[in-house]
């Protein structure tokens, strides 16, 4: 092969963080604050932005299955606005992200109703 030249490498897109293509932020029982954890997985993120130049970056909040339909989407909702607002701090145009709330659809650990299950409480960052 090739070498690669300084010019070539200049222009090629940096790698996604190590075999990652998503980064997940997690959140403490019933909370939507985000933790120095989350705070560094933000940073990451803004990192992956600007050396990837992603078109988008989707932002899902999640709940576990403690607690009403109603009062997890909107928990959810609070968690994904917190970690869209971090990355807007961080340099990332607000048009390039796109929050949703999902409740507890999708959980990581399937439980039971009122169940907690702190790797359910997350924010799922993804890009493309």
């Amino acid at each position: 092969p090739a070498p690669v030249t300084a010019a070539a490498a200049a222009t090629a897109p940096a790698p996604k963080p190590a075999g990652a293509d998503k980064l997940v932020v997690s959140f403490a029982q019933g909370g939507a604050t985000l933790t120095p954890q989350a705070e560094a997985q933000l940073d990451t993120a803004a990192r992956t932005y600007r050396d990837g130049h992603p078109l988008m970056m989707y932002v899902a909040g999640y709940t576990d299955k403690q607690g009403s339909e109603l009062a997890n989407l909107m928990l959810a909702a609070r968690r994904a606005e917190a970690v869209k607002a971090g990355l807007i701090a961080r340099g990332i145009p607000a048009d390039r992200l796109e929050a949703t709330a999902l409740g507890d659809a999708n959980p990581v650990v399937p439980t039971a109703d009122d169940t907690p299950e702190p790797a359910n409480r997350r924010v799922v960052i993804t890009w493309k």
